[in-house]
């Protein structure tokens, strides 16, 4: 294995970009920062050393950008209450919140200058792009947070945004331009999956792209692809050279239009930190190459890192930058890591994937918790189909020609295709990361032990591929889908049956592809709020389903309706249950105890249903509170699912009224207090074994449950 190694310059470039992003992170610790600093360069000067005189230098930039930083996410006039304020825009509306940079703020009905630092609008209507100036009309809460690699303190929750300069300055102006240019060229395939995917590939737009096929790329370890870097810098270059034509002629001339082209690339793309660090590395090249200086890549990296950091040392915290740099990395340390490979393009693509997902390896798993195993396969599977996709996409797009278009977008489908076939594919955590590089390097260090290496990683795939499944016989499973509820129900036949979704598609769907769930028999939505309906939108895309239950629910909400056209389309069968109804699905009995009547809140109006499997009852009671409760009576059962994710909104008589062995409490992060320690200590004081998804994460139950009392 060959493992590119830098220059003496490069390696200094790299030790000073390291010194200012360890002076970032010092940044909160002033005294320490000092102490290091006057350390570092006391021990350079005695010693003479140049070297530990510019890491001095280097830590003092970088604790001292981070130092900056920390007083720009200093909370000023925050407090919660009406709000008017004007600014500029600093990101585009994505999902209905965007960042405002206010300069002005009404406050005790007058106007005065805002010297506070960004905030989040969350609007319920309208796009807003970046780069317009917005008057902002809404209710301040003080909340702190990250929206596009900006920090931001508090957020308005919009009554109304109105556009007071929609031009922004000519750069801004460009670029939108050129956005619209992408978004119109591809209007005609609005609502393809494909061409959201295209405009990711050309522009990182990826708000076209569905939670579902994002999630896809993400298990497949194929989201860079969207998150615009070096290859779609060099694509812009050359079409942008294209563009200026003989204003490039002379390296001088080349290097200024060049920069020009990168300020506009990096105003298109909004910023993205991996965009950032591509664009400023290619910026370098450009002037390095017009000045006649040569500079290696690994020099180039680490001024370009160096310089970031100083300039906004948010940069240090964000995930994209963190990869984006690590991949870089990775990939320059391994280019010609496979020189024996042959055809050679499949061994350099081989070397390049593998770098980089080793690279990148120790912060999936610290920032995300898992890490695909094939990636390298999907990887060198996808990537001359997205080269081939983004480089069709934008001469189409820049030329009229709607067939390379429709070229790039059926490219693209492919692409989402590969990722979602490996999305199912292994995925493992620090143990297993683990025992993957002992194979590496017992595989590159022992040349007679290679064979049996290779029969231990196979083995390793296959039993991580095959880990987990359907627990065998009857089974309940509540599934962790954060601050929401979704009961997988089992029967001994395998028949499946779905209660409630979660607030997030693809965490419902990576639920039930742990449980390997190939079709759903029935599904029951308890009522139509998001943190129960939402994950079921794209499971009728996904699944088989045999029939869907739901309340009578006048008031549902646009998400239930668009999840009723899915239903529809697909052909499923629909039906509201009534109190008093029984039905049987193999070994598996369902009783229907409520709603008994109509009620005005939407949480009494769950439908209340009890399951029995193999002689052990369930008691799946959806949201519903007191009111509701009072009506239903006592209900017995072995296992109570507690209503409402343990809030204080239910009975406490009631709840202990169940007497069942086991109380689970579907909850996740949250503001709202759930669940409330008053029910959790009534629960625990008559004898019920609790557990909590947000602790115990899945909870899986065996039927017949041994735990029911007689």
């Amino acid at each position: 294995m060959i493992v590119a190694r830098p220059d003496p310059v490069g390696w200094t470039c790299l030790a000073v970009a390291a010194a200012v992003w360890l002076g970032v992170g010092m940044a909160s610790r002033p005294v320490l920062a000092l102490a290091v600093v006057v350390a570092t360069a006391a021990g350079g000067v005695e010693q003479g050393s140049r070297m530990i005189v510019i890491l001095a230098v280097a830590l003092s930039l970088g604790t001292a950008s981070g130092t900056f930083a920390a007083t720009r996410l200093t909370p000023v006039h925050l407090v919660d209450g009406p709000l008017t304020s004007s600014g500029r825009a600093m990101s585009d509306s994505v999902r209905g919140t965007f960042v405002l940079q206010p300069e002005s703020a009404k406050v005790g009905g007058r106007w005065m200058v805002w010297d506070g630092p960004l905030l989040a609008v969350t609007l319920d209507d309208g796009s807003v792009e970046a780069g317009q100036v917005v008057e902002v009309t809404g209710r301040l809460a003080v909340e702190a947070g990250r929206i596009a690699g900006r920090s931001f303190q508090g957020r308005i929750l919009a009554r109304s945004v109105e556009v007071l300069d929609g031009a922004g300055t000519p750069l801004v102006e460009v670029a939108n331009g050129i956005r619209h240019r992408v978004s119109s060229g591809l209007a005609a395939w609005d609502g393809h999956p494909g061409a959201a995917l295209v405009s990711g590939f050309l522009i990182g737009d990826t708000r076209r792209l569905t939670d579902v096929d994002y999630d896809a790329l993400r298990r497949a370890g194929l989201t860079h692809f969207v998150a615009v870097s070096g290859s779609n810098v060099a694509l812009f270059l050359g079409l942008w050279w294209l563009l200026v034509g003989p204003l490039a002629a002379s390296p001088r001339r080349r290097a200024l239009l060049g920069i020009l082209g990168l300020v506009v690339f990096v105003v298109v793309t909004r910023w993205e930190p991996s965009v950032l660090r591509a664009s400023v590395m290619a910026g370098l090249l450009l002037v390095s190459r017009a000045a006649g200086v040569s500079l290696s890549g690994w020099s180039v990296l680490g001024l370009s890192v160096a310089g970031l950091l100083i300039w906004s040392a948010e940069l240090a915290d964000n995930v994209g930058f963190q990869l984006s740099v690590a991949a870089t990395l990775g990939v320059m340390a391994s280019v010609r890591a496979l020189p024996n490979v042959r055809p050679r393009f499949l061994g350099s693509a081989m070397s390049v994937t593998l770098g980089a997902q080793l690279a990148v390896a120790p912060l999936l798993l610290y920032h995300f918790g898992s890490l695909p195993v094939l990636s390298p396969i999907a990887n060198v599977v996808a990537a001359p189909l997205v080269a081939s996709a983004t480089t069709t996409g934008g001469i189409g797009l820049l030329l009229g020609a709607g067939w390379l278009t429709q070229a790039a977008v059926g490219l693209a489908s492919i692409v989402l295709d590969i990722a979602h076939l490996a999305s199912g594919w292994p995925q493992v955590g620090w143990a297993g990361f683990g025992v993957i590089v002992v194979v590496g390097l017992a595989a590159r260090s022992y040349r007679p032990l290679r064979p049996a290496v290779v029969v231990v990683a196979i083995g390793f795939v296959v039993i991580t591929a095959t880990a987990g499944g359907r627990p065998p016989g009857a089974s309940v499973v509540f599934l962790d889908v954060g601050q929401g509820d979704a009961i997988l129900v089992f029967g001994s036949g395998g028949e499946v049956i779905l209660v409630d979704g979660g607030p997030d598609p693809p965490i419902l769907l990576a639920g039930l592809r742990r449980y390997d769930v190939d079709r759903i028999d029935l599904l029951i939505l308890s009522h139509p709020h998001a943190d129960h309906l939402a994950g079921f939108i794209d499971v009728v895309d996904r699944y088989p389903v045999g029939a869907f239950w739901h309340p009578d629910s006048p008031d549902a909400g646009a998400q239930f309706a668009e999840l009723e056209r899915g239903l529809i389309e697909a052909g499923v069968p629909m039906a509201v249950p009534v109190a008093g109804d029984t039905a049987r699905l193999g070994d598996i009995r369902i009783e229907i105890l409520g709603p008994l009547r109509r009620y005005d809140n939407l949480n009494d109006q769950s439908i209340v249903v009890r399951i029995t499997v193999e002689s052990s009852t369930v008691l799946l009671a959806g949201d519903v509170e007191k009111l509701a409760q009072s009506e239903l009576g006592p209900i017995r059962a072995d296992i109570l699912k507690v209503p409402h994710h343990g809030s204080s909104t239910s009975d406490f008589a009631w709840l202990t009224a169940t007497q069942a062995s086991l109380a689970v409490i579907q909850v996740g992060e949250n503001s709202f207090g759930h669940p409330a320690l008053e029910v959790v200590d009534v629960l625990i004081g008559t004898g019920m074994r609790v557990q909590r998804t947000d602790r115990d994460h899945d909870v899986v139950i065996p039927m017949p449950f041994p735990g029911s009392r007689p």
